[in-house]
């Protein structure tokens, strides 16, 4: 099979998901949005770019509360990837 075949295959898979599944597609891009921010928030601390604050590292924290949060939207979004590409 050829690369460009390849490519075009990836990206109908792509573009059929996201039709069939925007909802799910806002839900992991948020999930992904809140993670990001910690790390960032987190690197910009380590770095003496930001204030430290009380922000929690993902999935490590002074609370079971975080990381329990954290372990549940892992879940979710590790869900929603499973069942995706399953056929109908």
């Amino acid at each position: 099979m050829s690369v460009s075949l390849q490519k075009a295959s990836f990206w109908k898979r792509i573009s059929a998901f996201l039709f069939d599944n925007i909802l799910l597609l806002v839900a992991i891009v948020g999930i992904m949005a809140l993670l990001s921010v910690q790390v960032f928030f987190n690197i910009g601390v380590v770095t003496n770019f930001l204030p430290a604050t009380g922000i929690s590292l993902p999935f490590f924290s002074y609370g079971g509360t975080s990381l329990i949060i954290l372990l549940m939207e892992m879940g979710v979004v590790l869900s929603i990837s499973k069942h995706s590409y399953q056929k109908k």
